[in-house]
């Protein structure tokens, strides 16, 4: 279920026992993957499209809760800067 996007960023609300980081054996059959075949296709700010959702943190496998994915590296890269100073909580 989507819960927010925005040109940047796209937060969803990931179901119990659905993996969060795809493997070998369940690339599309991960959150990441769900989120582009339901949601997608995405495109960046600057209008390129994007392959997947990067995934900006985890959420063990079996329980479920708000996953934040980023539409390009940088939004990535601007959401691990925010936790790393500690500016980001979870609820």
């Amino acid at each position: 279920r989507l819960l927010y996007e925005d040109t940047t960023f796209v937060v969803v609300d990931k179901p119990p026992m659905l993996p969060t980081q795809p493997e070998p054996s369940n690339y599309e059959e991960c959150c990441p993957g769900c989120v582009n075949l339901l949601m997608g296709p995405f495109v960046t700010i600057e209008g390129e499209d994007v392959a997947r959702p990067l995934l900006c943190h985890r959420v063990d496998s079996c329980v479920g809760g708000c996953v934040v994915m980023s539409k390009d590296g940088n939004g990535q890269k601007v959401f691990s800067d925010l936790q790393r100073q500690r500016k980001i909580k979870k609820l």
